[in-house]
């Protein structure tokens, strides 16, 4: 099962329509989408994705206290900052 980790808020317009298109894609497919958060604005395409996908992941705790109001079964998980070579 595919695991998206993502930041909404980063997204451009056009990121925005690109990914909105391969989600719309994975859950027609009927794919159990996996999806790890590292920010939560409680926009509505970010509560439309923790609606629908299988399991989601927050990245701190904070995030996991806004997201478990949706989805009571969110789980707190941690990853690595992005790695630079600056």
């Amino acid at each position: 099962d595919p695991l998206i980790s993502i930041r909404v808020n980063e997204f451009t317009p056009q990121d925005r329509a690109a990914f909105i298109s391969v989600w719309d894609v994975l859950i027609a497919a009927g794919r159990s989408v996996q999806l790890f958060l590292h920010g939560y604005d409680d926009t509505e395409l970010e509560q439309r994705l923790v609606q629908e996908a299988a399991v989601v992941f927050c990245g701190n705790r904070e995030l996991l206290a806004q997201v478990q109001q949706q989805r009571p079964d969110a789980i707190e998980a941690w990853c690595p900052g992005m790695v630079s070579n600056s």
